[in-house]
């Protein structure tokens, strides 16, 4: 017995204000997705941005819960007279800058914790 318009229509107030993505009702052969919300999006891990080298730890002016760029500068480590840019690998949000200025770290060391964030 195929559904009427009305239970169509209380099925689709259930999906829409539910957790559910979406139902599919098959009737006499016919395929019908009533959708809801789309899925939300997974939480992303943080990303940790680590020292690439050993050396003395110079961040560039950066702020708790700044957005930045896949690439930016956000450091630079220097070894006697060499001195290695540190760029965030993706974007996202500083969450954490977990060494001092003017620190000795050592190689693998973390040094900011990155947020990832789809920025527009």
């Amino acid at each position: 017995m195929p559904l009427t318009p009305t239970e169509i229509a209380n099925i689709e107030t259930l999906v829409e204000t539910s957790r559910l993505t979406g139902v599919m009702i098959e009737q006499g052969g016919t395929r019908t997705v009533i959708g809801g919300r789309p899925p939300a999006p997974e939480p992303t891990d943080p990303v940790m941005i680590a020292a690439p080298v050993a050396g003395t730890v110079a961040f560039e002016d950066l702020q708790l819960g700044q957005i930045v760029d896949a690439g930016v500068v956000v450091a630079h480590l220097s070894v006697l007279d060499d001195v290695t840019p540190v760029t965030a690998p993706q974007p996202g949000r500083i969450a954490a800058i977990l060494a001092a200025d003017d620190a000795l770290v050592g190689y693998g060391a973390d040094l900011i914790q990155l947020d990832p964030e789809i920025t527009q």
